[in-house]
């Protein structure tokens, strides 16, 4: 089943966004990719039958913004299967998987697709920084 809230029509970069078990970290993760400087883009969240509020949460962010298309998958399936349900839906030039956990810089989408324009790429790809904190909620 499919959120119809999404608007927007052939956008340059389509983001798709596995979610399972992340309901205290997506929106945060959300957000960041909302406040980028590069904005001709669609979301979408895929729900893979997460067994907390992950799921209703997707639902409450597509109402927020017309670039979220929200996909509730019947079984989990794991993050590449969500990957490739959210394809199957996704109608920009470019793909970039993202994760509900992670934290994203305002301009890492318009550089990548700074990147991408200028050298007519089929695929951009670019690090990433980990970090690992303990319980206590130190860096490790």
């Amino acid at each position: 089943m499919f959120n119809e809230t999404q608007n927007i029509k052939n956008p340059f970069l389509s983001i798709v966004m596995p979610v399972y078990r992340v309901e205290d970290v997506l929106t945060a993760a959300v957000e960041d990719v909302l406040n980028q400087t590069f904005t001709d883009f669609e979301l979408i969240l895929v729900d893979d039958c997460s067994p907390d509020g992950s799921g209703a949460l997707c639902d409450e962010l597509a109402k927020k913004d017309s670039r979220i298309t929200t996909i509730h998958l019947p079984q989990n399936g794991g993050a590449s299967n969500a990957r490739n349900q959210g394809i199957q839906i996704s109608q920009g030039e470019y793909i970039l998987f993202l994760d509900g956990d992670d934290k994203f810089y305002s301009d890492m989408l318009e550089k990548t697709v700074k990147v991408a324009k200028e050298t007519s790429a089929d695929a951009v790809m670019f690090g990433l920084l980990e970090e690992h904190y303990d319980a206590k909620g130190d860096l490790r």
